[in-house]
């Protein structure tokens, strides 16, 4: 039986931002010691899901300095060989490690009750150097007992401050679920201080107003705190609940120090794009807040836009808070990039913190389902007449399928068992899906229709899922854990023995075939944060499609082969397959990426009405 339920997973992109080393010793490329391995690994059962694991931190070079990161794994068989090693599952919920000597704990979560696991560790340097295999530390889960709800989320230990003005700190977090990291959190609590934070401040300090709905399990979200004091230093910090208003404790505590007051803060999610009806012209609006120091007036705005000068007219504010201006003007419809910059009567000159914007044509959004529950993962049949999609409407997740111009959604699987990831074959009659039975996720395909299901992967100790069917219908992509770390593999779609794509330490995840079936972009670590890579179809040296990024995930290749759109801190991006300079598609919510045949319309999910639904947005 699987060992790690797949709704207690954490993605891979949280694995960069939990193990970034808080310190070294100084090595550098000439380091060439290793870290002591660990020799006092210790587990104790805590439930019938959890395991709770205590060391001491070695050093970054024997017992001296502090290592970078740990590698932790676990195994219902014996770690006792290097070979046992990359066979057991991999652990992601780990922060940097302590200095030498100091205690570690972690808590395992997600197990399978009454089931004997074991344990063990590598420690690495920044090189990175590893360390021998620690001992193998063992524990037994407890029996599963039914009850009340008594078990709270997880605690966010991935807490980041991503972006930072005079007046507002933008925080970014992986979303944890109900029970733990399984199921989906309730309701979130953000607080800030100009003190430290801690739980016995916790109730002092100010809560944050406007915070978002929790996403799914597993996703990164983003708040932004406004109304701060200019040059102020600021500490925050969030707790999750559930539904049973069982509150998860403390998150890591992040701080952030407010830019002085005079510097110019253009606001991004200000902008907006409109186009007259039967024009060849499009308007841009732009705001953007300018406060001085000196609370003197900050006097006209001035704009360049390709080396054309214009004025920005005030509307709003006041000169020691801010003051909002906008400038309108009309520009060509199409593949333009225009750069913002800003002139001020003190000299300053700011340019907008992007490359450039590129504006196409008019931006329609349409809100395509409406469930109270949750709906997301979107799919366009080869047709262009119906979307399936999973959702949790009838209690259990299940695969829908509704018209692409809205209406009644029709239930396709009723299994008991959790089905997601619908990917459509290339002639419509078919659907292939992740479905789960007993924490063991494997491809299975059944009727667009609905109706009995057949079983593609079977292996039953390892992960198959998020399934792409080839253009030509003869095979299908996803990514699978069984060699130890997700990779992108490929199997016939009538069944048979999978190939595998990538062989890399890193993560490689949600595959999605070119549209001339030579090539597979998917998400992968490899690069230190969640990027966009291509493969050749049979596979070869990988390439990185997104550069300019902290993070990008879920790829969706357009049917005319010229794009792939993503989900980039919450929202829809799109770059040139071949890569360059990406655009911002969406400036609400967006993720689940998916385009239309005609290559028109982009569907994706969006939580923009508090639980995740079915959006859809013109691109052309």
């Amino acid at each position: 039986m699987k060992a790690f339920d797949r709704r207690c997973r954490v993605p891979f992109l949280i694995i960069t931002l939990l193990m970034t080393s808080c310190g070294d010793d100084g090595g550098g490329p000439g380091d060439a010691s290793p870290p002591t391995a660990v020799s006092d690994l210790a587990a104790s059962a805590l439930s019938d899901s959890s395991v709770e694991l205590t060391w001491t931190a070695p050093g970054d070079d024997g017992l001296q300095g502090t290592s970078s990161q740990y590698d932790l794994r676990y195994s219902t068989s014996l770690l006792v060989t290097e070979g046992g090693w990359s066979a057991a599952t991999r652990v992601l919920q780990l922060e940097s490690p302590k200095e030498s000597g100091e205690p570690e704990s972690l808590t395992v979560v997600g197990l399978t009750a009454e089931t004997n696991y074991n344990f063990a560790l590598k420690t690495g340097d920044e090189i990175p150097n590893w360390s021998g295999l620690s001992n193998v530390a063992s524990a037994t889960t407890l029996e599963f007992v039914e009850g009340p709800d008594i078990v709270p989320p997880a605690a966010v230990s991935d807490l980041a401050v991503t972006a930072v003005t005079s007046s507002r700190v933008t925080l970014q977090w992986t979303t944890p679920g109900d029970d733990g990291w399984t199921g989906g959190a309730f309701l979130f609590d953000i607080r800030y201080s100009q003190f430290e934070l801690s739980e016995s401040q916790w109730s002092t300090a100010d809560p944050v107003t406007n915070v978002p709905t929790p996403y799914p399990v597993g996703r990164l979200q983003d708040a932004t705190v406004s109304g701060l004091a200019s040059e102020t230093d600021y500490y925050f910090g969030i707790k999750t609940r559930d539904e049973a208003a069982n509150w998860s404790e403390l998150s890591n505590v992040v701080q952030a120090t407010t830019l002085p007051a005079h510097q110019a803060e253009p606001v991004l999610s200000d902008g907006s794009v409109n186009s007259a009806s039967g024009s060849n012209e499009t308007v841009f609006t732009y705001r953007v807040t300018y406060s001085d120091l000196d609370g003197d007036p900050p006097g006209m705005q001035d704009v360049v836009i390709d080396n054309t000068r214009n004025e920005m007219t005030r509307v709003s504010g006041n000169d020691t808070t801010g003051a909002n201006y906008e400038f309108t003007t009309t520009l060509a419809r199409g593949e333009h990039e225009y750069y913002f910059e800003f002139d001020d009567s003190f000299g300053h000159s700011v340019r907008l913190p992007v490359s450039g914007i590129l504006l196409g044509p008019s931006i329609h959004l349409v809100r395509l389902t409406t469930d109270s529950v949750g709906d997301d993962q979107p799919s366009w049949s080869p047709d262009g007449s119906s979307i399936a999609f999973k959702s949790w409407r009838s209690g259990n997740e299940d695969i829908w399928v509704i018209p692409a111009t809205g209406g009644t959604a029709t239930q396709i699987t009723v299994e008991p068992r959790y089905e997601e990831h619908p990917s459509w074959s290339p002639d419509g009659s078919q659907i292939a899906i992740t479905a789960w039975a007993d924490g063991d996720g494997d491809i299975w395909i059944l009727p667009a229709a609905g109706g009995v299901a057949t079983q593609v992967t079977t292996d039953v100790t390892h992960d198959e899922q998020h399934p792409c069917w080839s253009p030509d219908g003869s095979t299908i992509a996803f990514q699978s854990d069984s060699n130890g770390n997700s990779d992108i593999w490929v199997i016939p779609s009538s069944g048979g023995t999978a190939v595998q794509i990538t062989n890399d330490p890193a993560w490689d995840v949600h595959p999605c075939w070119s549209p001339d079936g030579a090539k597979i972009a998917f998400t992968s670590d490899r690069s230190g944060v969640g990027q966009i890579w291509v493969v050749p179809a049979e596979g070869g040296a990988a390439v990185q499609i997104t550069t300019e990024f902290t993070g990008a995930m879920d790829p969706a290749w357009s049917p005319d082969g010229e794009w792939i759109a993503f989900e980039r801190s919450s929202s829809l991006w799109r770059i040139p397959a071949i890569g360059g300079s990406a655009n911002r598609l969406t400036e609400i919510s967006a993720g689940d990426p998916c385009w239309s045949p005609l290559g028109d319309r982009i569907a994706f999910m969006s939580t923009q009405s508090g639980k995740p639904n079915i959006w859809v947005i013109d691109v052309e």
